[in-house]
This record gives C-alpha cells, structure tokens and sequence, in this order.
C-alpha cells in the first residue's frame, strides 16, 4: 500500500516500511512520520502537528499529514 506523506508542505509518496524505516535524514522528521503513521492506524488519513525541542530547549513544529493512496 503507498502512502502520501506531506511534512511542512513538502508532499512524497513512501510505504508503510518506509515510514517505520525512516524517511529522511533528520531525526525529527522520521520520529514525526512514524508516530503519525502509528496514530492513523488502519485509518484512510490523518495529520498533526507535532512539536520538538532540541538540547538548547529551541522549539520545532513539524506539520504531518499522511493519506492513502488509492
């Protein structure tokens, strides 16, 4: 089953195994995409904006919008 993943307005297509793999490079990016995917489920869509801080407590937000591909 494909999947669209949009991330901060950057939309790409990945699989479930992708999505528990890791999408990116970036650490949040991939946290992000795996708890979106886990909370949507067996659902058709779902999105959320998940927030991050780093070592310096300096806060990222990250909007995540997964849908199936029919």
């Amino acid at each position: 089953m494909k999947y669209r993943v949009i991330v901060n307005g950057v939309s790409f297509y990945a699989t479930k195994a992708a999505i528990k793999r890791g999408v990116g490079d970036s650490v949040a990016i991939n946290c992000a995409v795996r708890l979106c995917g886990e909370e949507m489920g067996n659902g058709l869509g779902f999105g959320k904006t998940y927030t991050f801080y780093d070592n310096k407590m300096n806060k990222s937000s990250l909007d995540v919008q997964i849908s199936v591909v029919k």
